[in-house]
Parts: C-alpha cells; sequence; structure tokens
C-alpha cells in the first residue's frame, strides 16, 4: 500500500502490518507466540495430606475426579506456559484417567498404577512417564511431607525424560472435541470432523454438564474441570 499525499506536500505513514494474535489451544487465552508444545498431564495427590498442591495454578486445565473409597484425584494439563516450579504431590494412575489423557494426546505422568491402568499403558503404548518403572530421575522426594505425599516433578525434568525415551515434544491436533450443550445435556468424546462455528474444541471425559466448568455423571466418575488457572499454589 502506498502512502497518499496529504495538503502542503506531505505523505500520511501506511498503516502499521495487523499485529498476530496467537492463543492456547486449551484456554482461548493469548499468548506471545505459537503454543506448539505437546500437552503434558501429571496426575497430582489430592489427599488432605498433600494440600496445598504446587504447581496447579499454571495448568491449563485442572480435572478432579472420583478415584475410589471416596478420594478424588487431580489430573492437570500443562501446555502453554513454561516455568520453572514444582508440580506435585505426583501420585498413580488409573484407566479413567488414561482415557482423559488420550482425548488430549498428553504425554501421561504419574507414579504407579492400578494394575488395570498398567495394563492399558502397556497394551496401547500409551505414551508415559512413571517414577516406579521408567522415569525416576524425573522425580524427587521433599522432606516436609511424608511418603507418599511428598513426591514432585517440574516440566524440566519431565521434558529430559520424555527426551531420554524418546518421546516427541511437540504436540499434534487432539482426536476429540467437546460439544457445548445445555445445562444438564450429555457430553461425549467423539472423534474429530469438520467443526461448525460455534463449537468450541475441546477434550472431556462423557458426562452430563451442570455448568461451563463443573461436570458430572451420578452413577458413575465425578469430574470437576476449572480451565486456566486455580487457586492452589
Amino acid at each position: 500500500m502506498t502512502a497518499e499525499p496529504l495538503p502542503g506536500g506531505g505523505e500520511t505513514p501506511p498503516p502499521a502490518p495487523a499485529k498476530a494474535v496467537y492463543r492456547a489451544p486449551l484456554t482461548g487465552l493469548e499468548t506471545p507466540e505459537p503454543v506448539t508444545r505437546r500437552p503434558v498431564m501429571v496426575m497430582v495427590n489430592n489427599h488432605p495430606a498433600a494440600r496445598p498442591q504446587s504447581g496447579l495454578s499454571q495448568a491449563d486445565l485442572v480435572y478432579e475426579c472420583l478415584a475410589e473409597g471416596e478420594i478424588t484425584r487431580l489430573v492437570a494439563i500443562f501446555q502453554s506456559r513454561s516455568f520453572p516450579d514444582p508440580i506435585g504431590p505426583v501420585r498413580s494412575i488409573r484407566p479413567y484417567f488414561i482415557e482423559l489423557g488420550k482425548g488430549f494426546g498428553a504425554l501421561q505422568v504419574h507414579a504407579g498404577g492400578s494394575p488395570d491402568g498398567y495394563a492399558q499403558l502397556e497394551r496401547e503404548h500409551i505414551p508415559e512417564l512413571d517414577e516406579i518403572t521408567n522415569a525416576g530421575p524425573s522425580f524427587w522426594r521433599e522432606s516436609f511431607r511424608k511418603a507418599p505425599h511428598n513426591l514432585y516433578t517440574n516440566l524440566e525434568k519431565i521434558g529430559a525424560g520424555a527426551e531420554r525415551r524418546g518421546r516427541r515434544a511437540r504436540g499434534r491436533r487432539s482426536r476429540y472435541f467437546l460439544l457445548r450443550m445445555g445445562a444438564g445435556k450429555r457430553c461425549k468424546l467423539r472423534r474429530r470432523r469438520p467443526v461448525p462455528g460455534g463449537m468450541r474444541k475441546s477434550p472431556s471425559c462423557s458426562a452430563p454438564i451442570k455448568s461451563v466448568t463443573r461436570m458430572t455423571r451420578p452413577a458413575g466418575r465425578i469430574c470437576a474441570r476449572s480451565t486456566g488457572t486455580s487457586t492452589s499454589t
């Protein structure tokens, strides 16, 4: 575009080029550069002795899901932020947590697991880092808490562990999206197809939606989902 002459012989400067706007895939928040990192899913302890947890305020998504014995566990998904702080305490994995991580194509980080969980990880070749079997150096224990509530990791150690195990660091397009529905209706994991305008691309578990961030299922797993930030430290 050429400059236009002004009265008196001057010229108007050409308009500045439009600034590129990048957004985090999981939160929709603006980022200074494209987010191409692979999502990392960390199993976080939610036992009262493990509180307050670390690193949740930096997660893109946090799911609170019922495990067993009326105890919940947190599934934290990290992608758009880089930070050196600890994440944890880290705990074990179950098949229903694995299904959440699969929807994001995430590297799944955990410390142990149920027999069914280990069987699924091996059978489906799920990309994962396990403190017990294959990635001990990616974790450490703190002295201010008693085991098993004192195991931590961070993104730097996760990245180094993934590199040692030959896991890719870049993300791929998620295979699933979440249909936005009205209150009380069900959402389901669906394979990705052309998405009409107005649908938010987001993986989730099958559950009725009570609100944008809260999802429950009376006769099965209970999952509460929050995006962006958390009040935990």
